[in-house]
């Protein structure tokens, strides 16, 4: 089974850290694009993508995040994919730092919209609070789905070698190192 790199672009895109790695290990591997793949007219074409990949498919990324939106969504699609346990390694040099930083944000980057259109009309603070805590509630259940990704799927950073994410504890662990 070939490795599957994701990359926003083209293979000349994969960074030459990577590129090194799969090299290194002889890992042969093919190229999807995750150029607008959560864009809502692609989204299921994407999920149909991940989910016809086989349990413990091998998967390279630098990143799969811009600012944490596509973090998240892909956070959303790992966990409905929670029984294929892929093994997903990732080449970023603060990985544990950004990893740390969105779990510890109090708004998601993918707030559903209709919670952000509530908050622009004429509401009184007892009102506003309530649109406040389904907003907050949102990014709780977006943390509670990281943890769940994180157990169920191996992740790994690499660096001069490869520390493997089960837990929050993990990431905090490999930042210190």
């Amino acid at each position: 089974m070939k490795a599957i790199v994701l990359e926003n672009g083209f293979e000349r895109d994969v960074p030459e850290q990577l590129m090194e790695h799969l090299k290194e290990n002889k890992i042969s591997w093919e190229l999807f694009d995750m150029r607008e793949k959560f864009w809502p007219k692609n989204r299921k074409a994407t999920f149909e993508f991940f989910s016809n990949l086989p349990k413990g498919q091998l998967i390279f990324c630098q990143t799969v995040f811009v600012e944490f939106q596509q973090l998240e969504l892909m956070i959303e699609l790992l966990h409905k994919l929670k029984d294929k346990n892929f093994t997903i390694k990732m080449v970023h040099g603060c990985l544990a730092e950004s990893l740390l930083r969105f779990y510890d944000q109090t708004e998601s980057s993918i707030t559903p919209s209709e919670l952000n259109k509530e908050l622009e009309k004429d509401l009184t603070n007892k009102q506003a609070k309530v649109i406040f805590k389904k907003i907050d509630d949102f990014k709780k259940e977006i943390n509670k789905k990281f943890l769940e990704v994180l157990d169920s799927h191996n992740i790994y950073w690499i660096r001069w070698d490869e520390k493997l994410f089960k837990t929050l504890d993990d990431i905090k662990a490999a930042k210190r190192d």
